[in-house]
């Protein structure tokens, strides 16, 4: 039926761009109905992303407290961000220092607790690369990881989802396709299973706010829809 009506689609291919919406299947010389399904795809988009937030972001600062907390507690150095002996990866002390200068130019506090916060997922995810083999790992896996199953306790397995996640984050972030994703769903029970393994008591909560499940399931038919009725009530003003 939308391929029998017009719609003035030029206001949201300008505010969006025609480049960006081509890698959804936009096309100038398309029908309107196809054009308006493309459309759709990029909302879908939006909405999924959207939707991995609360999962990603609990992931996120559980693991980052969880590490800087272990860390500290086993070297007895609450400082250890400064420290090469533990920190032995010349690009993460980088970005470390790159992170104090920058506290201290703006005349704030420049300890750990600033520190931890400002430092990327792909910092904290980066510990658990085999070149902390040895620093950190194998011994901080449990204490780090407590619920993980024995079986699964190691450096590669954890990495493993980790390195999914942060791709599939910095996709999210860089404002990325992921809808044509195959393994979202995995990732999606990766990200829960990563925090059940730290803190399983904060599924509940998570769960209570998480919309992953509802978004995938709609599709982009259902933003297709709701895309016409909007379209439809602007065509009738």
């Amino acid at each position: 039926m939308s391929s029998q009506i017009k719609y003035n689609l030029l206001p949201l291919v300008q505010s969006i761009s025609y480049e960006r919406l081509s890698v959804y299947g936009y096309q100038a010389n398309h029908l309107d109905s196809q054009n308006v399904a493309a459309l759709a795809r990029y909302l879908w988009n939006i909405a999924l992303s959207e939707s991995f937030y609360p999962s990603i972001q609990l992931c996120e600062i559980t693991l980052r407290n969880q590490l800087y907390a272990q860390v500290a507690q086993k070297f007895n150095d609450l400082d250890w961000l400064n420290n090469s002996a533990i920190l032995v990866n010349h690009r993460d002390r980088e970005d470390v220092e790159a992170i104090r200068l920058s506290l201290l130019k703006r005349n704030r506090d420049a300890s750990a607790h600033r520190i931890i916060p400002e430092l990327s997922f792909g910092f904290w995810s980066g510990l658990l690369h085999k070149r902390y083999e040895g620093v950190l790992w194998p011994w901080l896996l449990k204490p780090c990881f407590p619920y993980l199953a024995k079986r699964n306790r190691t450096q590669s397995y954890v990495f493993q989802r980790l390195n999914d996640i942060r791709q599939l984050r910095n996709r999210i972030f860089h404002h990325e396709k992921i809808g044509h994703l195959t393994n979202l769903l995995d990732i999606h029970q990766e990200i829960c299973d990563v925090i059940a393994w730290m803190a399983p008591d904060m599924l509940p909560y998570l769960q209570s706010i998480d919309r992953f499940d509802a978004v995938y399931q709609q599709g982009a038919g259902y933003y297709e829809q709701k895309l016409i009725e909007k379209l439809r009530g602007v065509t009738n003003e």
